[in-house]
């Protein structure tokens, strides 16, 4: 079975005979994963900002979670002291979901960094995403012409012989968070640090590959694909 995803709904293909199977209607969104066992569907619904937990089995939406609040307050004190912030979003937006080989965590990319989730957590929540139980920040960024700032990450990748969360942004850089100690380092940064929007980790996790994009945001961009040693890096 195939499972594709439009803005508005999820799509269940038979590979066998190409004929659509279900249809399964959702909120404004682009992002789907699927449960190791099988059993659900996460999608991103509503700019990012909420997570749709689908039953595979009965095809029906069980439950949708927000992603967490972001204090205006806060934010509009950051301003005034002049700091480098970001534009203001009232919760945190999805970039990119995966579980962990097992299913045990939830792994997502968010628009101010990494988070992790236990599964099982999120599952008994009844309106909103819990409190990770391992976070990393992504770091500010200016950009354009008129000096916008942002802080996106885009990608991960999961290491599950040794539990460590690869993820890559704005920044130009890959990071590693470790979740067993809840440490974060830079595991590379790339010349020039050109925005990384793709990365991905070698089945025998020996190397993983960047898509990294040079003047993301002018006219005459340059996409480069590089290959790395990750075992050299670690």
């Amino acid at each position: 079975m195939l499972v594709s995803r439009s803005e508005g709904e999820i799509i269940f293909t038979s590979i066998k005979n190409l004929q659509q199977i279900a249809v399964i209607k959702v909120g404004h969104g682009s992002k789907i994963v699927i449960h190791p066992d099988g059993r659900y569907l996460l999608a991103d619904e509503q700019g990012n900002s909420k997570l749709a937990i689908i039953d595979l089995n009965t095809q029906k939406v069980v439950k949708v979670l927000s992603t967490a609040a972001l204090d205006m307050t806060a934010w509009m004190a950051s301003v005034k002291r002049g700091e480098g912030v970001t534009d203001f979003s009232p919760n945190e937006m999805i970039f990119k979901m995966d579980f962990s080989r097992d299913g045990r965590w939830l792994l997502c990319a968010m628009d101010k960094g990494v988070r992790v989730f236990e599964w099982n957590e999120v599952c008994s929540s009844k309106s909103k995403l819990p409190l990770p139980i391992a976070s990393s920040s992504s770091e500010i960024i200016t950009v354009g012409d008129r000096g916008s700032r942002m802080a996106t990450t885009y990608d991960i990748a999961f290491d599950w012989q040794r539990n460590i969360l690869l993820s890559c942004g704005l920044e130009g850089k890959v990071k590693s968070l470790d979740l067993a100690t809840g440490e974060s380092k830079v595991l590379l940064e790339l010349p020039g640090k050109p925005a990384i929007i793709q990365l991905d980790l070698s089945r025998d996790l020996a190397t993983f590959y960047t898509h990294s994009i040079r003047n993301m945001f002018e006219r005459k961009q340059e996409p480069i694909v590089q290959i790395w040693n990750y075992l050299a890096l670690g």
